[in-house]
């Protein structure tokens, strides 16, 4: 991948994360963000929530085996997560934000304490996508933090890939 390619996907999900913490919609891909779809742009198939809700409750199983609370959902990391579903969607890349979510805890956007991310890509059920996660040393340590306490999944589907994103947080 190319310095300019590489600087122009991560100023896009700057941009992403920017616009989830201002609450306005997510930047659609351009030449300069990164790929673009060569055709007119597919509609995005947004958070669905049977497959979220799935996956929250697989996290949670392994959460528990090691002895740690159940991650809470919290809507300000949803939103979050879903936006940067989106945006890889459209980018047809997988890029981890590098500005923290809003937390939303006490009605402010100020970030929390500590965070991390898990994303991936082609996964199509909630086990898949867990299971790789958990096979993976680094996201399954995110799950498996004790310290982190919500969460927010998206998930996207478009031309016919499915991109998740994970967010999890503690308490500002």
């Amino acid at each position: 991948m190319s310095t300019r390619h590489h600087s122009a996907l991560h100023l896009a999900a700057c941009a992403v994360v920017a616009a989830a913490l201002t609450a306005q919609a997510p930047p659609t891909a351009s030449a300069a963000e990164g790929p673009s779809p060569a055709t007119a742009p597919a509609a995005l198939t947004h958070g669905q929530s049977s497959l979220e809700a799935q996956t929250l409750e697989l996290i949670n199983q392994h959460r528990r085996t090691a002895g740690c609370q159940p991650l809470r959902p919290l809507p300000a990391l949803q939103s979050a997560a879903s936006r940067h579903s989106d945006f890889m969607a459209r980018a047809h890349a997988l890029v981890h934000s590098t500005t923290p979510p809003p937390s939303g805890h006490d009605g402010h956007r100020r970030p929390p304490r500590a965070w991390a991310e898990n994303i991936a890509t082609g996964h199509p059920t909630a086990a898949t996508v867990v299971t790789a996660w958990m096979n993976s040393p680094g996201h399954r340590r995110n799950i498996l933090n004790c310290a982190y306490t919500h969460t927010g999944l998206g998930l996207t589907a478009y031309q016919g890939r499915t991109w998740w994103t994970h967010l999890l947080a503690t308490a500002p």
